[in-house]
């Protein structure tokens, strides 16, 4: 017996799971993000690459760690619609 199998089924139950993964991975990012060395070298690597003359090392890193959580915060607060559009919440 040959069952039809219906497109737009089909169709909603994998843009379905493949919501559910994104959010997934996100989640995974955010808990890498979140991890202290992961920060650290991240905020080496920028720290590394700009120089802002007119203030010290001490104060440049807390500058670079408010970015960082400011940024980390966006990511976590990114969510994905039905229409594959980025909404920021």
């Amino acid at each position: 017996m040959t069952e039809i199998i219906n497109i737009d089924e089909l169709k909603a139950n994998f843009i379905e799971y493949l919501e559910k993964q994104a959010d997934v991975a996100m989640d995974i990012l955010v808990e890498h993000l979140e991890k202290k060395d992961i920060k650290g070298n991240i905020i080496k690597q920028i720290n590394k690459n700009i120089d802002i003359p007119m203030i010290g090392e001490k104060t440049e890193k807390k500058v670079y760690d408010a970015i960082y959580k400011i940024t980390l915060n966006a990511i976590k607060g990114i969510e994905f619609n039905d229409d594959n559009d980025i909404e920021n919440v």
